[in-house]
């Protein structure tokens, strides 16, 4: 019998966040800023995409995982 699986809000939230970073991004406000604000920034929108993909990668490691267990096969 298949259960529901329960979502992660907070990985729900840090991919919405890092969207909105990669917008930011290619719309080049990071370079817009206070020079004192210009290292964070620029710091934290870089990192936007590969967070984007380890959350991904999680969870579609994850969803393969329970759907391989709900039919049957081994992990």
């Amino acid at each position: 019998m298949m259960e529901k699986q329960k979502r992660m809000v907070l990985l729900d939230w840090l991919k919405a966040g890092s969207i909105l970073c990669i917008i930011v991004n290619h719309t080049d406000l990071c370079r817009r800023g206070i020079p004192a604000n210009y290292m964070l920034n620029c710091l934290v929108v870089a990192m936007a995409v590969p967070v984007f993909m380890m959350i991904s990668g999680y969870n579609m490691a994850n969803s393969y995982i329970v759907n391989r267990r709900d039919a049957g096969g081994g992990v």
